[in-house]
């Protein structure tokens, strides 16, 4: 979405093309091995962010990465219906903003595939070929 600024005049409001481009968040659902590993790499990533106990948080999360920031990029790949790769959508300088539940029930046969969904926020995207 653009920003899209008004300019009045004495007879009507005029739209005037903005200079910011907002886009709405990224939604990714994933599964969940039994190591729980995905979903612990994003709640330690919230938790360094959110610095929920302390500056300690941030700085675990920064020594983990090889990165010195919090943000961090992501690829999808879109395939062909012959699941070759047809599409890629690079998202720039993403970062977590939400990281669902986990559906945890005893009725569950172990093999259950566990899943969850997850928010990012990203500064932009672009489309590149394979």
């Amino acid at each position: 979405m653009m920003s899209a600024p008004i300019q009045g005049t004495p007879f009507v409001n005029l739209p005037v093309a903005g200079d910011k481009v907002e886009f709405q968040s990224l939604y990714l659902s994933f599964k969940i091995p039994s190591d729980l590993n995905p979903y612990i790499e994003i709640y330690n990533w919230m938790i360094g962010l959110g610095r929920t106990t302390g500056w300690q948080d941030y700085k675990n999360m920064i020594n983990l990465s090889n990165e010195k920031s919090p943000y961090s990029d992501a690829i999808l790949t879109i395939n062909s219906n012959l699941n070759i790769g047809n599409k890629r959508i690079h998202f720039h300088d993403c970062v977590p903003v939400s990281l669902g539940s986990i559906q945890l029930d005893i009725e569950l046969t172990s093999d259950t595939i566990l899943e969850c969904e997850s928010e990012f926020k990203f500064a932009y995207y672009t489309f590149e070929n394979p």
